[in-house]
């Protein structure tokens, strides 16, 4: 509305729900691959889950208010309305869904650009991370991704990638060069 102006939008009310879960389900139907694929709607994902924001369970008011919706607020509740829009589809229709919400969300930054860009954390804010990490031993030992792992190269391609040492190909030698 910001960038089109409040007087371009007009709000229709469907149907009243005493839970989040079911508004959530009949969204679900109603923006299907067509809706999607229409100039006049702001879905870019099938089933109604999109955007940054959902992706993160977190809606940012003009306030700057942040509070939890979309999938948190139903997890909050015991409800993981990821798993429910799947358990009648295939895993290839389950994987089909899947690249196309990756691709809603690709095309949402090639055309909008990331909410992210150009910001950065405030010092306080860094410290604040710093200090959490350290207290839960964030990337250490087995916490590290790359723990128990060392560096091997192969000798004819110049490739290199670190293994745990039970993993590494045949013919790779152990270091960068």
């Amino acid at each position: 509305q910001n960038k089109y102006g409040l007087d371009k939008f007009t709000k229709t009310i469907l149907a009243d729900f005493d839970e989040p879960w079911s508004m959530a389900n009949m969204e679900a139907t109603i923006v299907d691959e067509e809706f999607v694929k229409r100039e006049d709607t702001y879905n870019i994902t099938v089933g109604g889950n999109g955007g940054f924001y959902h992706c993160q369970g977190i809606h940012h008011n003009n306030l700057h208010n942040h509070r939890r919706t979309g999938f948190l607020a139903l997890l909050d509740q015991g409800i993981n309305a990821s798993l429910t829009w799947r358990q009648d589809l295939t895993a290839e229709e389950q994987l089909e869904v899947l690249k196309k919400i990756s691709e809603g969300v690709k095309r949402h930054y090639r055309e909008h650009g990331s909410a992210w860009l150009g910001h950065r954390h405030s010092k306080e804010s860094r410290n604040k991370m710093h200090i959490t990490h350290l207290a839960n031993g964030h990337q250490r030992g087995s916490k590290n991704s790359q723990y128990g792992k060392h560096w091997w190269h192969n000798p004819t391609t110049g490739e290199a990638h670190s293994f745990l040492d039970k993993d590494v190909p045949s013919g790779w030698v152990r270091g960068r060069t």
